[in-house]
Parts: C-alpha cells; sequence; structure tokens
C-alpha cells in the first residue's frame, strides 16, 4: 500500500546519505525507489538522476551514459525529465578539455537525432555556444541555424537558438537580418505566447535600431521605410512615429507629414499614436521653432499642448507623450515671463509719465508651468523603465537636467546631467552636446565641484573655438577662469583670464578691458599672497594701473545682477571670491576704481611702502 509514499520515503533517505557524503548508501536507497516506478514515475526519474550524478562523481562515464539515455527514452513524453537527463548528457562533453574532443562528443550526440530530438537538438545549441565562446560567429550561427531547421519541434532549444542567433547578429550590426530573424519567429506560430511575445519586441527594437543607424547616416528616405514598415506591423507603436518625424523635418517634409497624420486620426479617432504625432510634429511649427511674436508662439503651443494631452487621455502609458508635454510647459513658461518682462517694461516705463497707479495693471509673474514640465519629464521616466533603447532615457536625463538648471536647483540638475554623461549615448546634434558641457559646467561650479566643471568647461570650449562667436568664447573662457579662480589655481585662473581680455581686444570692447585687466591683477594678487611672491606682486601692481587707465580711457560696462553666484551671459568678466566679493556681476565705474585703489594700497602696504599706501586709500575716499 503506498507506493508513492514509500518511494518519496526511500529518495529522502538516499538524499540525505548523499548529504552526509554516504555514496554507497545513497545508490541503494535510490535503487530501492525504482520498482516503484509505475506508481511513482517523477520520484523514479529523480532518483535516476540523482544516481547518474553519483556516477559522474565517481567517473564511471559509460554506465553514466546509460542512465541519462535510459531516462530520455524512458520519460520521451515528459519534457521535464527528458530535458534534465538531455542537458546532463550534454555536459559530459565539458569533461574533455581540448576544443576538437568537446565538439566531436557534441557531434555524436546530434547524430541521435532519429530517436531522440531533445539530445540533439541541446547538442546542437551547445556546438553553437562552442563556437561564439572563442569568437568564430560565423561557425556559431550556421550551428544555430542548424537547430532552427532541423528541430522546429523542439520549441524551446529552437527559441533559444533563435535569440542567440539574434544576439549575434545585434553584436555585427546586422540589424535588418536581425529584424528579418525576429519576424519569422514572431510569425512561425509553433511558439508559446511568452516567446512569441519576446520575438516581437525582439523585432520592434531591432527595427528602431535600424532606423537610427540610417538616421546617424543622415539617410532619412531609408530610416523613414523602416519606421514605415514597423507602423504597417503595428500603427500604435509611438517610437515609429516619432521616427517619421525625425526623417520628415530634415526634409523640410513637415507640412506635407502633418496633413497625413490630421487623415490618420480623422479614420482612426481611438488611435493616439496618430494624435500624438499631430502635437510632436506642431512643435516645429515655425511659430514655435523660429523668432515669431511670443504671442503667437504661445498659442502655437496651447495647441500642441491639446493634441499632446488627447494622447494622454487615450494612452496615459507610454512616456513619450508626457515627455513632449514636458518640453512644450518648459517652453510655455519661457514665452511666458517673456511676455510678462515685456508688458512689464511698457508699465514701468508708462509709470514715469503718468504716475504709480499703472502698478495695478501690471502682469502677475506666470503660472509654475516650468514645474508642471518637469513633473511631466518624471512621468515619462518612470513609464520608460528599463528602456533597451538608452537614447530614449538619455534624452530625458538632459530634459530633466535642463529643466532644474533654469530653477537653479542645480543639486538635481547635477544629478540628471551626469545620468545623462553616465548612459554613453552620443549626442546626434554637436549644439545640443555644446550646450550640455556648457550648463553642466556651470552646475558643477556652483557645486564647488571644480574638477569637473573645468572638464566641462573646456569641452564646451573646443566647440565653440571651432563653431561659435567670438562672444561666446570669451563667456566661457571667463566662466573657467571664474572656477579656477575659486579652486585656488591661481595662474590657470589668470591664463584663462589673458584669453579672455584677448578675445575682448580682438572684438574690440574697450569698455571692458578694466574688468578683465582687474581680474588678471587679483588673481595675481591671490597667487602672490599665497606664495609670497613679491613678482607676482608686482605683476598684480602693473594690472591694476593698467585697469585704472582703461576705466579714465574708456569708462566700464557694468553688468545687472540677476541673482545666483554669478550671471555673466554677456562678455564681463568678473571675480567671485571673499576678497572680492562682488566683482563677479561688475561695478560701476566708481565701485570698480575703489575696488582698484584699495587692492593697490594692500600691494604698497605689503611692500611697506606706506606714503602710496595712505595715497591710495586717499583716493578711494574721495570717489
Amino acid at each position: 500500500p503506498f507506493p508513492r509514499v514509500k518511494a518519496a520515503a526511500q529518495l529522502a533517505k538516499g538524499e540525505t546519505r548523499r548529504a552526509m557524503n554516504d555514496d554507497a548508501g545513497a545508490l541503494a536507497d535510490y535503487e530501492a525507489v525504482l520498482p516503484y516506478a509505475s506508481d511513482a514515475p517523477d520520484e523514479a526519474a529523480a532518483a535516476r538522476l540523482a544516481r547518474g550524478d553519483i556516477f559522474r562523481l565517481v567517473g564511471d562515464e559509460a554506465q553514466l551514459t546509460a542512465t541519462y539515455l535510459g531516462i530520455i527514452r524512458d520519460y520521451a513524453t515528459s519534457p521535464k525529465w527528458c530535458r534534465a537527463a538531455a542537458q546532463r548528457l550534454v555536459a559530459l562533453a565539458d569533461l574533455s578539455e581540448r576544443f576538437e574532443e568537446r565538439l566531436a562528443r557534441l557531434r555524436e550526440f546530434v547524430s541521435f537525432q532519429a530517436n531522440l530530438p531533445i539530445l540533439p537538438a541541446l547538442a546542437q545549441n551547445e556546438i553553437g555556444d562552442l563556437y561564439a565562446a572563442t569568437g568564430r560567429l560565423t561557425e556559431a550561427k550556421r550551428a544555430y541555424q542548424a537547430t532552427i531547421s532541423n528541430f522546429p519541434t523542439e520549441t524551446e532549444e529552437a527559441a533559444d537558438a533563435y535569440f542567440k542567433l539574434a544576439d549575434i547578429l545585434a553584436q555585427e550590426g546586422d540589424d535588418r537580418e536581425r529584424m528579418a530573424l525576429y519576424r519569422r519567429m514572431y510569425e512561425a506560430g509553433n511558439f508559446p505566447d511568452e516567446i512569441r511575445q519576446r520575438a516581437r519586441q525582439g523585432y520592434i527594437d531591432a527595427a528602431l535600431a535600424a532606423a537610427e543607424q540610417e538616421r546617424n547616416l543622415r539617410e532619412w528616405g531609408r530610416a523613414a521605410r523602416i519606421y514605415r514598415e514597423l507602423i504597417a506591423f503595428d500603427d500604435r507603436i509611438v517610437a515609429a512615429h516619432r521616427g517619421i518625424v525625425s526623417c520628415a523635418i530634415p526634409r523640410g517634409k513637415q507640412a506635407e507629414t502633418l496633413a497625413e497624420y490630421r487623415r490618420l486620426a480623422a479614420q482612426h479617432p481611438d488611435n493616439p499614436a496618430f494624435r500624438y504625432t499631430i502635437g510632436l510634429l506642431m512643435t516645429y511649427d515655425p511659430a514655435i521653432a523660429g523668432d515669431a511674436d511670443p504671442k503667437e508662439a504661445l498659442a502655437a503651443i496651447d495647441r500642441a499642448i491639446g493634441e499632446v494631452t488627447d494622447a494622454i487621455r487615450l494612452d496615459p502609458l507610454s512616456p513619450f507623450p508626457h515627455q513632449t508635454l514636458g518640453w512644450l510647459l518648459e517652453q510655455k513658461d519661457r514665452l511666458a515671463r517673456t511676455i510678462a518682462e515685456r508688458e512689464n517694461r511698457f508699465f514701468g516705463y508708462a509709470r514715469l509719465l503718468v504716475g504709480m497707479a499703472l502698478d495695478l495693471f501690471e502682469k502677475e509673474p506666470p503660472a509654475p508651468t516650468l514645474e508642471q514640465a518637469l513633473e511631466s519629464y518624471a512621468r515619462a521616466l518612470v513609464l520608460l523603465g528599463d528602456t533597451p533603447r538608452p537614447r530614449d532615457a538619455a534624452d530625458l536625463y538632459l530634459n530633466m537636467g535642463n529643466g532644474y538648471f533654469r530653477l537653479e536647483a542645480y543639486q538635481r540638475a547635477y544629478h540628471y546631467y551626469h545620468r545623462r554623461l553616465a548612459t554613453g549615448v552620443p549626442f546626434l546634434d554637436p549644439r545640443r552636446e555644446f550646450a550640455f558641457y556648457r550648463k553642466f559646467g556651470r552646475v558643477a561650479f556652483h557645486l564647488e565641484r571644480y574638477d569637473e566643471a573645468a572638464t566641462y568647461f573646456k569641452r564646451a570650449i573646443e566647440y565653440a573655438e571651432a563653431n561659435e562667436p567670438i562672444g561666446e568664447q570669451i563667456v566661457l573662457y571667463t566662466r573657467l577662469a571664474l572656477n579656477e579662480q575659486d579652486a585656488g589655481r591661481y595662474p590657470e585662473a589668470i591664463e584663462y583670464f589673458r584669453k579672455a581680455f584677448q578675445l575682448n581686444q580682438k572684438l574690440g570692447r574697450h569698455d571692458l578691458e578694466a574688468q578683465a585687466l582687474r581680474n588678471i591683477a587679483i588673481n595675481e594678487y591671490f597667487s602672490g599672497t599665497r606664495d609670497r611672491d613679491a613678482e607676482r606682486f608686482a605683476a598684480a601692481l602693473d594690472h591694476f594701473f593698467e585697469s585704472r587707465d582703461a576705466l579714465i580711457a574708456y569708462g566700464i560696462k557694468a553688468q545687472a545682477r540677476k541673482g545666483g553666484r554669478f550671471d555673466i551671459e554677456t562678455t564681463v568678466t568678473g571675480s567671485d571670491t571673499t576678497a572680492a566679493s562682488e566683482a563677479a556681476e561688475g561695478f560701476d565705474e566708481r565701485g570698480e576704481l575703489a575696488l582698484v585703489f584699495t587692492f593697490i594700497g594692500n600691494i604698497y602696504k605689503s611692500f611697506e611702502d606706506y606714503e602710496n599706501a595712505q595715497k591710495f586709500l586717499r583716493e578711494k575716499l574721495r570717489l
């Protein structure tokens, strides 16, 4: 009675003995399970596998092979035990140290295909793995293809071969062939739904990769054909529609493509991808992308927001509409602020004429749409998840970083800029990369990460020297110099301030010379103070006198204060150190002279020339 209970008890007894290293006793217990095979087939199969594992330990290969082959034959209709035995049998090839011997052993197992298809299918894939591990990818592909062709009924092994073959094609960059492979697998019809869904996603990812490769080569027509093939496969793949837009814009087909998508949306009003693409195409409207009147641009943005919001209502789980909505809200915030500033300037001027009553008409600050934009970006990032397409995540990290940069939330901006950098995804637009490093440098500077800031500013300068006007180069050299000054690297700060000064001279901006010379002098002074270097003090004195002379000859362009540690969007140089606490923002002419006379007096004092020190102190007091 209760044969299955007895078999299970005997099996457990064998496992206990084996755990105690009593292999002989364990073998006896496993043998005792076998008479119950008809009533307890699973327990008997487990006992036979366990016996085989012991034979492997003691090196009885003949007995081992016979045991595993017996299980495969006796359990041909039970995939679990049949596969477990076949896997152990194929693993016997690992006992051979030489590549050729392992290959020969696996080929022996492939010859069993007439009677035991699971074994040759596994062995064929193992041959592919062996070739792939040694870098012989052509032979590996041939082996996996043999599994697919010869063992279509062994779906698990065939699927494994498909996926491994696709991985090799990805390594080789053959995305078109990978597309075809996944498409065949998806349409084969003999795989379980889970496998077919993996194949479907593989096809989509391969198609997007193939199209991006064509885009990188600026082959817009070829890329668009791949995107359209993907849309024909499933017209709700938003990434494919975004690809269509990315190919239409460089070819000047924005209006034509917008008309096409309006027709599609009218025919399929419940398709969120069509509605979203309309909104995305509207972001390239000249009113938004060009230099249109801000109010006209704001109206165009609101229309685009309406389309994207409709798409989100139809499909709230797609990340891309949230990303585009974030961008639109960010632009809306910028334009709303521009409009408010213009109108407030008008009322400020009018107030001078008619009195303070116009205060009642001044515009309130715009709604916090920038914060809403960041919320939308954050939703997109969550919905994106662990995307197999890192560029999508990289774009969102950049969006988030830019938003926090505008809010002057530098710690958060640094977090997202750093994540963008860590993706390693190359920028498709060199100017966008330039803007990234320019802003990242400013963020790192504000957080006193001076080494990083220097690296990022230098990357931006590399691009600016070849592509940007001199004014932009001056700004960057000045920021780099200020960074070096705060880091206490005064010789480097002098070098970069001098470069900015030379560029200013090239532009003929004499009204900036006084501040530029003052910046050089201040760093020479700091360097002399730290190193007790009389030559540095003397050089600083010369430059302070030159700064004074430039002030008298040309005057100065003062920089309006804008908050934050410093702001030098124009070509004004400055200092942000404690010793010259407000110089970064610039002074008026009187303030500059006072600062220069203070330093000149201090230098004469360090030279123990008290007469001249008092002279310049009196000059300062007379200002």
